[in-house]
């Protein structure tokens, strides 16, 4: 008796066919694991002006006048060739001169010429009053 092919079977070979070619290809088409594009030696250097940026935001600032101490938490997009756009995503409200100025000095930032990157800032400035 000769067996006729339906549409199940046929698709059932397609389906498998399908569901191999795909893990295949993810096994084979996965990115292999790629490095951070900075050192931390390099991500240390091209940060290391932020104390002196905080500091001289800080310095006359309204925050300061109050002894207020301020938290700020910035995204640095690092572009191909190096500059900084600084984004603040979380702050002591009340000071907007004073994240502007810290927006400001972290936009200077310079990295070396590589890949696209992202990196979180935090930024304590002044000190606690004791209770």
């Amino acid at each position: 008796m000769k067996r006729t092919a339906t549409w199940a079977d046929g698709a059932g070979r397609v389906l498998a066919r399908a569901v191999v070619s795909a893990c295949v290809c993810a096994a084979a088409c996965a990115p292999p694991h790629v490095p951070a594009p900075y050192t931390s030696a390099e991500i240390e250097h091209a940060l290391s002006p932020v104390r002196r940026i905080s500091a001289r935001c800080y310095d006359g600032s309204a925050s300061q006048l109050r002894q207020k101490v301020v938290k700020a938490e910035f995204v640095l997009t690092i572009a191909a060739d190096g500059s900084v756009r600084s984004e603040p995503q979380a702050a002591t409200l009340g000071d907007d001169a004073l994240i502007q100025c810290l927006r400001h000095g972290l936009d200077q930032l310079k990295f070396p010429p590589r890949e696209r990157e992202r990196l979180r800032v935090e930024l304590e400035l002044g000190k606690a009053r004791p209770s």
